[in-house]
């Protein structure tokens, strides 16, 4: 169990105070970022950022409840094996879901299997949470990764709902933050709030520990358990394949602002040796969309968005095919035989998950600011070493996709071992996490027995 700190260490009552006073600040922001596109169009929806639930809650008031939150679409995406897992092992438990962004929450309505409930996250208001909270009453929760959201964390186990913090991932920056003198008694109060931690490797787990999270422990990295790309994907894929015979096929995946660039550039370098490249790019938020394509046609690009060209059956001859749509990713790793995984050219991202083109069988490319997932790459180069290469910019992506496209044989390494190491990295993972949710939610299952037998003895 771990060491439960009594003592609210002052800066939260400051930033209590303070949320609380920011309420209408904080309505204004969201309802500006909704006229922005960047929150959901649906009102109702939209009041769930807010704790205002958009549908009923189901079964009775004391039926269980497990609420599982992460932040955006990698976390999501983690999470969906291990809900469907648990959902299959706990058939009278109903199942929360929340995200935080549009993406995501598209993704958990496409993919979320039956009887999975779908909604937001409330944001860090007092007020908002409680509404949440009150009218959820979740029996267990937990957060993936890093959502350490005060008055979510404090509110939740003040009101003895039992917290797990799965795949918990902090880097040396957000160490080095978080150890200064006023912000590490909050970050270990907030941690101690947790009974179950989970890192999300090794590295993890010892910056844990160097503050006092003893009982944080290590059972694999969550994101190596990629669930399957749903057979309705891999149909619309299949059909995509025959549109781009003909064509050398190479993908851009999840990129963000100022990585565009240099894929126009790693194409134009690309074309000169190979004639019919082709580039998919496959943006990690699709409502960049009118950016991108004002940046193609300040470059000369010719492109299809695949919103618009995807039910085509003609040849595709344009430089650039546009994926502007939210949970296809999976599908179209399966098309391709090179992937570079974005979010790790430029300083701020960090990267992301390298297992979803990896278990696909792409020759897997990242670049030097893959820093979220340091260890993961390490673990697959452990595995195998031609499992991923790492690029340093444009010129060096340009340099491994042709060497790549001119050595078949080694291509054809590249892809097997990437495949390969995924599926040794992944073997038993969710199982294992699931078996510490299991955990967390005894003493919840206990509770239910005995209610059910006090029950029957009431009628007798």
């Amino acid at each position: 169990d771990p060491k439960m700190s009594t003592r609210v260490p002052l800066l939260y009552h400051v930033y209590r105070a303070s949320t609380q006073m920011a309420s209408p600040l904080v309505w204004a922001f969201l309802t500006y970022r909704r006229w922005l596109g960047k929150e959901d169009s649906d009102w109702f929806r939209f009041k769930e950022r807010f704790g205002i639930p958009s549908i009923e809650r189901p079964g009775t008031t004391d039926a269980p409840l497990l609420w599982v939150h992460g932040a955006s679409l990698g976390e999501i995406l983690s999470a969906l094996p291990l809900v469907h897992q648990f959902a299959a092992q706990n058939a009278n438990w109903n199942v929360l879901l929340t995200t935080g962004t549009r993406s995501s929450s598209q993704l958990l309505r496409s993919r979320a299997e039956k009887g999975v409930i779908c909604q937001y996250v409330p944001v860090d208001l007092p007020g908002s949470v409680n509404r949440f909270l009150t009218f959820w009453r979740p029996s267990a929760a937990v957060f993936i990764e890093s959502e350490l959201w005060p008055n979510l964390v404090f509110e939740t186990q003040r009101r003895q709902i039992p917290l797990a913090l799965i795949n918990a991932r902090i880097s040396p920056r957000s160490a080095q933050r978080w150890a200064s003198s006023y912000l590490k008694p909050l970050f270990q109060y907030l941690l101690s709030r947790f009974k179950v931690i989970l890192a999300s490797g090794q590295e993890d787990l010892q910056r844990l520990h160097a503050f006092n999270i003893d009982w944080a422990s290590y059972v694999g990295n969550l994101k190596t358990g990629v669930s399957h790309t749903p057979q309705s994907l891999t149909s619309t894929a299949e059909s995509i394949r025959n549109r781009f015979k003909s064509r050398q096929v190479w993908m851009a995946a999840s990129t963000h602002a100022g990585e565009e660039e240099i894929i126009i550039e790693t194409h134009k370098e690309l074309s000169k040796m190979f004639p019919n490249v082709l580039t998919i790019l496959a943006p990690r938020h699709p409502e960049r969309k009118p950016q991108i394509e004002k940046l193609l046609q300040m470059n000369s690009m010719t492109f299809e968005l695949h919103t618009e060209f995807k039910s085509s059956d003609s040849l595709c001859s344009s430089d650039v095919y546009v994926l502007d749509t939210v949970g296809e990713l999976p599908a179209f790793y399966s098309l391709v035989d090179i992937a570079f995984v974005g979010g790790s050219m430029v300083p701020q991202v960090g990267g992301h998950n390298p297992i979803e083109a990896a278990v696909r069988s792409c020759a897997v490319l990242v670049g030097p600011h893959a820093f979220n997932f340091t260890s993961l790459l390490q673990q697959l180069k452990e595995v195998n070493f031609l499992s991923l290469r790492e690029v340093v910019n444009g010129e060096d992506l340009a340099r491994a996709v042709a060497l790549l496209w001119h050595n078949p044989a080694l291509l054809q390494q590249r892809k097997e071992a990437a495949n390969k190491a995924a599926q040794v990295l992944s073997v038993g993972v969710t199982e294992r996490v699931l078996a510490q949710v299991n955990l967390l939610i005894t003493p919840v299952k206990s509770h239910q027995l005995e209610l059910k037998v006090e029950g029957h003895g009431s009628r007798l």
